[in-house]
């Protein structure tokens, strides 16, 4: 806390002049801003308000906008941040201050990135080049070229030019150390990504060794419950979670969420990180609540991730609209685009809808069934019940009755829900053979002998969402396993062709239905 009123009495002193430009003095001040918001994020803000609210001029108000950016960026109020970010763009538009506009080109291609736009993205990093290229004034030239890199390791992994990313991440290597005296957290910042290169281009090892470097240093710094180090924390866990290491994973975990202040992103992995630990160390009580809590964050950013989305598309669109007559020919192209995006967009939320409807219906047809006491069916199932036909094995009545007695008690069981079960094993359990079984469940159950064990696994797990709303809590990859599914996806697909609705969308339409119940 101390170095920031520092800076902020520092500020005082050096403003009183009314400068019109960013002395060295200011921009040492913004810089030592910008590193601590990692670790005091309420005292960056309180000086970066400051800063706006007495800016003698727009380089001044567009360094208090890209710090505030930065701030609610790290709480997750993304269209706040964004916002900031375009007025800080807009305050230095027509001034020469490259390192300012260098940052803000590269925060504009960051945000771009993740929300999906990548031409805008590409544009913005192209930009940010072009800015960086000219800074003259050290560090600032390194700290630029630094978060720049960053971003082109990251823009690189989503074009899965892995050699190349690396690439980049050994150059912001070199570059870091020239700062990692003066501006501790951003150092940090700059190791993790590093490890983020790596894990994502398979090299655990490496990707280890920097995360652990980075939160070794900044331990050593007094940066153990800062941002940064709870993305070292959550890389660390979640190598160790690969490697089976689960004691020592849920420990790193734990550490990790005990830090109050995270970005949204990296509180979910960590959530995500615990839920998959304690599952696997059977602890379920501890499973189910950061399963639950993860869901629930997921489900926010989800819903955050279309107001970003349209706040950005929206800015955007305004930023074209205020460029220069030179640029004009290439907004109305882009506004085309924009309006077909838009046009696109109206038209399939208009067929999602309908679509949706007809989902809604043969939910509520599902519901009325269960009421009936029936038993959920595919489609093929109800087709073949019109005319079942035999394949020709002739089987004694005594034989045939017996077998369906043994079938209708394996029905009533939850037998069916082991993995292993097979026709083999079935027959055998039933006390008969396999073309017994397969003819019986053929001429009787009017289906084959896998989509009558599917439909006897769907039916259990529908069965008790209904009868117990705490399933509608877990995901879809548990709700799989206790049906005895052996993957997320073959569950997903299966209960699709017997219902006609995905398990997420059965249990949203469930929700709802209990939620108008009540």
């Amino acid at each position: 806390m101390k170095p920031i009123f520092t800076s902020l009495i520092f500020f005082l002193i050096i403003t009183s002049g009314g400068a019109q430009q960013l002395t060295s003095e200011k921009l040492s001040f913004f810089n030592n801003s910008l590193n601590n918001l990692a670790q005091n994020p309420d005292q960056s803000q309180k000086v970066a308000e400051y800063f706006l609210k007495n800016a003698t001029s727009t380089v001044e108000r567009g360094g208090a906008q890209y710090l505030l950016f930065e701030y609610e960026k790290l709480y997750g109020n993304n269209v706040q941040s964004i916002e900031y970010l375009f007025e800080a763009k807009n305050s230095v538009a027509e001034e020469q201050k490259e390192y300012l506009q260098s940052l803000i080109f590269t925060a504009l291609a960051q945000t771009c990135r993740r929300y999906g736009m990548s031409s805008m993205a590409t544009k913005y990093l192209t930009k940010a080049s072009e800015k960086a290229a000219n800074i003259l004034e050290e560090p600032e030239k390194t700290i630029a070229k630094i978060k720049l890199e960053k971003e082109h390791a990251r823009h690189l992994i989503l074009q899965e030019k892995w050699q190349d990313a690396l690439q980049r991440s050994k150059e912001t290597e070199a570059l870091l150390a020239t700062i990692k005296e003066e501006y501790p957290a951003l150092y940090a910042q700059g190791l993790n990504i590093i490890a983020e290169v790596y894990f994502a281009t398979g090299e655990q090892e490496q990707a280890n060794t920097y995360y652990s470097n980075a939160y070794t240093y900044e331990v050593e710094n007094q940066l153990e419950t800062s941002a940064v180090a709870a993305t070292s924390l959550a890389g660390l866990g979640v190598l160790q979670l690969e490697k089976s290491e689960l004691l020592r994973a849920r420990e790193i975990f734990l550490e990790a969420y005990e830090i109050p202040v995270k970005a949204p992103s990296v509180s979910l992995k960590i959530l995500d990180g615990l839920s998959e630990t304690y599952k696997k160390l059977d602890s379920i009580e501890s499973y189910k609540i950061y399963s639950f809590e993860s869901s629930r964050l997921s489900g926010s950013l989800l819903a955050d991730e279309r107001n970003v989305r349209n706040t950005l598309l929206s800015l955007i669109e305004a930023d074209q609209k205020n460029s220069t007559v030179k640029e004009r020919s290439l907004y109305y192209i882009l506004g085309g685009v924009i309006l077909g995006i838009v046009i696109l967009i109206l038209i399939g939320y208009y067929l999602y809808n309908k679509k949706l409807d007809k989902e809604y219906l043969r939910f509520k047809n599902i519901l009325e069934q269960l009421e009936n006491k029936k038993t959920i069916k595919s489609s093929a199932t109800v087709a073949a019940e019109t005319s079942p036909v035999s394949k020709g094995i002739v089987i004694p009545l005594d034989t045939e009755n017996a077998i369906l007695e043994r079938l209708e008690r394996f029905e009533k069981s939850t037998d069916f829900t082991k993995k292993d079960v097979s026709l083999a094993v079935l027959a055998k359990q039933l006390k008969t053979n396999t073309k017994y079984l397969s003819e019986i469940i053929h001429t009787h159950k009017s289906k084959n002998f896998n989509t009558y064990i599917n439909e006897l696994r769907i039916n259990y797990i529908i069965n008790l969402m209904k009868e117990d709303a705490t399933y509608l809590n877990y995901k879809v990859s548990y709700l799989a396993e206790v049906s005895g599914f052996s993957s997320h996806s073959s569950f997903t697909v299966v209960f699709k062709s017997i219902t006609g609705i995905t398990p997420k969308q059965f249990v949203s339409f469930l929700r709802k239905n209990n939620k108008e119940a009540s």
